[in-house]
C-alpha cells in the first residue's frame, strides 16, 4: 500500500514540474485537439469554359489541414488545435468546377502552400489565407507551368462572437469564388477576350513565393540623428498596395542621452506608383535602454534607462516589382521619444535607407 502511495504522489510531482516549467509540446502532446470545418465552395459562378482535371497537393501536411491555432486547456494549458476539412483540401477545391472542357482550356494545379495564419498588429489581430498554387497546361503529352497564382487574402470576422472555425470557414469560400473568377479571367485573357489578367496570377516563373528584405537607414534633424536597420520576409505583390511588418533595431542621439532602441512589430503601408517605384509610409513602437551624457548633470533615476519612442517615416521608395534587387527610399521622419518625469521630446528629420531584396 505505501508503495501504491509513493508512486502516486511521484506521479503528482513530475505533472506539477512539468506545468511548471513549461516543457516544450508536453501539453500538446497530451492534449491533442481537431476541429473539422465545412468547406462547401461557391456554387453561384458556372464555370463552363474551364476545368481542372487534377489537383496534386505538394504540401508536407495531411491532406486535409487548414490551420493552426492554440487555446487554453483548463484555463492554463496551451494546446494547439488544427483546423482541418472534412474531405481533403484538393478535391474540395474542385467543387462545381468540371474535370474535363471541350470549350476552354484545362488546368493542372500544385498546391505548394495552403493554410490559414493569423496576422497581429499592435492593435488588432486577423486571419489571413496565403496559398501558393502552381497552373501547367498539357501541350500533347507534356506538361509545361505557365505561371503561378499568389494568395494573401486577409480576413476580419464579421460578428463579434465569430469561433476560428466560422472564421476559417467563412474565408475559404470567400476565398474559393475569387479562385474561380481568376480560372475565367485567365482563360478569357488566354483567348484575348477578356478584361486585364488578374493580379494573382504571376506568368514569370522566376518570382518568388517569399523574398528576404534587409535595410539600412539613417536620419538627421537640427538637435539630433540616428540609425536603424530592418529585416523581414515579404511575399509578392499582387496588388497595387501592401502591408507588412518588420523587426527593427535603431539608434538614436539625443541632446542629453543616446538610446538604443528595439522594435517588433514596424507597421509598413506601401501603395506602388508603378513596376519600380511606390510610396512607403510606416508607423513605429520601440522601447530603448538609455546612455546619459552627463551623469551628474541629469541625475537620472534607475526606471529612467528605459525610453519609447513612436516614430514614423513618408517617403518615397525605388523597389523594383517582385524582382531580386537594391532598393533606396528618402523621405520625412517624425519621432517621439519619451523618458519618466522627463520632458517629451518631438523631433522632425529627412530620412534616407538602402537596402537588398532577395
Amino acid at each position: 500500500m505505501l508503495a501504491k502511495h509513493n508512486c502516486f504522489f511521484t506521479r503528482i510531482r513530475i505533472i506539477l514540474l512539468m506545468l511548471c516549467t513549461g516543457i516544450p509540446g508536453w501539453s500538446q502532446t497530451l492534449f491533442p485537439d481537431t476541429l473539422y470545418i465545412d468547406f462547401r465552395g461557391d456554387s453561384l459562378i458556372r464555370l463552363e469554359i474551364v476545368a481542372i482535371p487534377e489537383i496534386r497537393d505538394l504540401r508536407n501536411e495531411d491532406p486535409s489541414f487548414i490551420s493552426m491555432t492554440t487555446r487554453r486547456q483548463l484555463l492554463l494549458i496551451p494546446v494547439d488545435r488544427e483546423i482541418h476539412t472534412k474531405d481533403t483540401l484538393a478535391k474540395l477545391i474542385r467543387t462545381n468546377i468540371p474535370e474535363e472542357t471541350d470549350r476552354g482550356m484545362q488546368y493542372y494545379l500544385d498546391l505548394n502552400r495552403f493554410e490559414i495564419i493569423t496576422k497581429e498588429n499592435k492593435l488588432s489581430s486577423s486571419l489571413m489565407l496565403v496559398a501558393d498554387i502552381g497552373v501547367f497546361v498539357h501541350d500533347g503529352d507534356t506538361e509545361r507551368q505557365i505561371g503561378n497564382l499568389f494568395y494573401d487574402k486577409p480576413y476580419i470576422p464579421r460578428m463579434r462572437k465569430e469561433t476560428y472555425a466560422e472564421s476559417c470557414e467563412r474565408l475559404l469560400n470567400d476565398w474559393h469564388t475569387d479562385f474561380k473568377l481568376d480560372l475565367m479571367t485567365l482563360q478569357l485573357v488566354g483567348t484575348g477576350n477578356g478584361p486585364e489578367l488578374t493580379p494573382n496570377f504571376i506568368g514569370d516563373l522566376s518570382v518568388k513565393s517569399l523574398f528576404l528584405n534587409a535595410r539600412a537607414g539613417a536620419f538627421a534633424g537640427l538637435t539630433w540623428y540616428g540609425f536603424q536597420g530592418e529585416l523581414f520576409f515579404s511575399r509578392p505583390e499582387t496588388k497595387g498596395y501592401d502591408r507588412y511588418t518588420a523587426g527593427i533595431v535603431r539608434y538614436v542621439h539625443h541632446q542629453e542621452y543616446e538610446s538604443f532602441a528595439l522594435g517588433r512589430k514596424a507597421g509598413h503601408y506601401t501603395l506602388r506608383w508603378n513596376s519600380n517605384w511606390l510610396i512607403d509610409a510606416d508607423a513605429n513602437v520601440l522601447m530603448g535602454f538609455c546612455k546619459w551624457k552627463d551623469m551628474e548633470l541629469s541625475d537620472p533615476q534607475l526606471y529612467q534607462l528605459l525610453d519609447l519612442e513612436i516614430s514614423s517615416v513618408q517617403s518615397l521608395a525605388w523597389a523594383p516589382l517582385n524582382r531580386n534587387s537594391m532598393t533606396f527610399r528618402v523621405g520625412v521622419m517624425e519621432n517621439f521619444s519619451y523618458v519618466i518625469e522627463k520632458k517629451p521630446l518631438f523631433e522632425v528629420g529627412l530620412y534616407g535607407e538602402l537596402g537588398v531584396k532577395f
